[in-house]
């Protein structure tokens, strides 16, 4: 069960957590692996806790940090981490708190429970009412759906770029999120001198095109030369729907 189910804005970051409600045999092996995904999202571990739930407002359950557990790389819309040792019949209530970056108007959260000594051996964790702590009685996370914005704010490292290899401002990097859209789309970032000529460009296709993207310059044109000084027009584009707005944003680069 997620709390909560609902976040405020596409491409910022909420802090959500999992309950789930365990039962565990007393002659089984137990669990110390817990995976979770969400398609979509990007998502960073911040807090487990296990214990009964009799204990959740007692302080006395376990809690464990990222520096705790052994987190098992994978890709950002992913998490898996690893205890110590197993957890059996102790526990009948976990916590999995999370930071999460939703970029579609909805995801479906999936986990498991595993043990690393039977590396088959895992078990989906099902939707369903898991605790009073949580009100949504699912795993599926919502967005707002007023806003038809599919391009989220645009930051720049350093508006300011002096490629001359003293180590200060010598790049800069364009970081934005494409929000609400499914599918493989082209997302392109272009750079313009102030007569119109196109000086760089960057095209990247994903399966999934919303997300993070984050692009480096160091001030070089198609060729790898350096561009004159002066003011740039960044443009960044994305292929849309006919419902939806802002496919493409400008800013300015020197």
């Amino acid at each position: 069960e997620l709390e909560p189910g609902l976040v405020n804005e596409l491409g910022a970051t909420d802090t959500l957590s999992l309950f789930i409600k365990t039962r565990f045999l007393r002659s089984g092996p137990g669990m110390d692996q817990i995976r979770l995904f969400a398609l979509g999202v990007d998502l960073d571990l911040q807090l487990l806790r296990l214990g009964r739930a009799s204990q959740w407002d007692s302080g006395s359950l376990t809690e464990l940090g990222p520096s705790d557990l052994e987190l098992v790389p994978t890709g950002s819309d992913s998490l898996w981490l690893r205890l110590d040792s197993a957890v059996g019949t102790e526990v009948d209530l976990i916590e999995v708190r999370f930071a999460a970056t939703l970029f579609r108007s909805g995801a479906v959260l999936e986990a498991e429970l595993g043990t690393s000594t039977e590396d088959s051996r895992w078990q989906r964790v099902d939707a369903g009412e898991a605790t009073e702590l949580a009100t949504s009685q699912g795993m599926v996370l919502r967005g707002p759906v007023e806003d038809k914005r599919v391009m989220g704010p645009v930051e720049i490292s350093a508006p300011v770029l002096t490629p001359n290899g003293d180590g200060v401002n010598d790049e800069t990097r364009f970081e934005f999120s494409v929000l609400r859209l499914g599918g493989q789309r082209a997302v392109t970032t272009r750079l313009y001198d102030l007569g119109g000529g196109l000086v760089r460009w960057w095209e990247e296709r994903r399966g999934l095109a919303s997300g993070s993207y984050a692009v480096r310059w160091v001030g070089d044109d198609q060729s790898g030369q350096l561009v004159p000084p002066g003011t740039y027009v960044l443009e960044i584009e994305v292929d849309i729907d006919a419902d939806l707005s802002g496919g493409k944003v400008h800013r300015l680069v020197h």
